[in-house]
């Protein structure tokens, strides 16, 4: 007993000083886990690609890849906010416009519509400000980048030659179950992440072409948002339909067209993630509602904006941790979405099936099962 109590409250300042730690360090731990996330995603790729090629040349294609992909969103945010704040004005006016004929026709039918009351105006600078925000904060990573691509670098290199190096630090014994446990957890976060990461990518392809399609500015830029706001299950998807909505109100003035794009996204991202996702993902990897809402909330508050996005896939790998050991594997049970079949009930459907036997052969004879009886053919006999 005493020892359970012992093992409880280690368990306890362990968790602690690991969140004290996450906090107090992130100028130094964030870029890190990016680079981590990073090298999960193309160590796939890395893979394959070492099949045919040596790996100096796959690391320096993967890496070229990486490092293209990412000047690309940089030239893209860099080109949309100049976009966004030459258009700002024109936004401004057309809001106000259509405020003012919101409150005539609230007049027209004798209801009083206060902009103070409403709020119009507060809420398009708390707008404003909002985008602002989200700019400063992705404008403060894109500083980071450089470091994390370092990071990438050196911990891609280290990925190619990390089985090796574990098979040579555990053999045999407890040491063979040791990197079992480890070389698991490694494939299934990288599974993870590779996977999510195709899963956004069509999210964003698909809000490419319907604000493409609907004429809505700055499609590429939704896209990308899209892109990395589906890395947040449920509120994620909510996120990325606004701003393309009230893009497409401000342009056309039509509630039906803002509704069809809005609709047309939201059908999107239901597809996405409802039916497309847990196919690809599995179930061992989904989260509780719950899990994933808490997850936002104490990631977000460690690391900012960034941790809000890395929430899932860190909480993700967590859970994953957590299965491949008997002893914290109950933790892993209550953080997935549905309640796993009892053990019971699996050695139940796995027993056979009893085969019913025909009760009119004799007790010495053959046993036939009902079912393998000849049947008789109607009709006619030759």
């Amino acid at each position: 007993m005493t020892q359970g109590k012992n093992s409880v409250s280690l368990a306890i300042l362990a968790t602690v000083a690991v969140f004290a730690a996450a906090y107090f360090g992130r100028d130094v731990l964030l870029p890190f886990v990016l680079a981590v996330f990073l090298t999960a995603i193309i160590g796939p790729v890395l893979k394959r690609l070492q099949r045919r090629l040596p790996l100096g040349v796959s690391l320096g294609i993967v890496l070229l890849g990486l490092a293209v992909v990412t000047v690309g969103c940089i030239a893209l945010f860099v080109a949309t906010a100049w976009q966004i704040a030459a258009q700002m004005p024109t936004y401004s006016s057309r809001f106000e416009s259509y405020a003012a004929q919101i409150l005539e026709l609230g007049a027209r039918y004798g209801i009083d519509l206060d902009p103070a009351r409403l709020g119009t105006e507060q809420a398009l600078e708390f707008g404003l400000q909002f985008v602002g925000a989200g700019l400063g904060s992705f404008a403060a990573l894109i500083g980071e980048l450089v470091v994390v691509l370092f990071i990438t670098i050196f911990l891609a290199l280290e990925a190619a030659l990390f089985e090796r190096k574990l098979s040579h630090a555990f053999e045999g014994g407890t040491g063979t179950s040791i990197r079992r446990s480890v070389l698991a957890i490694v494939e299934q976060i990288q599974k993870y992440a590779a996977t999510k990461t195709l899963i956004n990518a069509i999210s964003g392809v698909g809000t490419l072409l319907i604000c493409w399609a609907l004429g809505v500015d700055f499609a590429f830029f939704w896209a990308l948002l899209a892109f990395l706001l589906s890395y947040i299950p449920n509120v994620g998807s909510i996120i990325a339909v606004i701003p393309p909505a009230a893009i497409a109100f401000l342009e056309h003035g039509s509630l039906a067209w803002t509704g069809l794009t809005a609709g047309l996204l939201a059908l999107l991202h239901g597809v996405v993630g409802n039916v497309l996702e847990p196919r690809m993902l599995g179930r061992s990897m989904e989260l509780s509602t719950l899990v994933v809402f808490l997850s936002m909330l104490l990631w977000g508050w460690l690391w900012g904006l960034m941790g809000v996005v890395l929430s899932v896939p860190l909480t993700v790998a967590l859970k994953l941790v957590f299965a491949e050991f008997e002893q914290t594997r109950p933790i892993a049970v209550m953080m997935g979405e549905r309640v796993p079949e009892p053990r019971s009930e699996r050695k139940k459907g796995s027993r056979a099936k009893p085969v019913a036997v025909n009760q009119a052969q004799p007790a010495e004879g053959v046993v036939v099962a009902a079912s393998a009886q000849p049947k008789r053919k109607k009709g006619r006999t030759r």
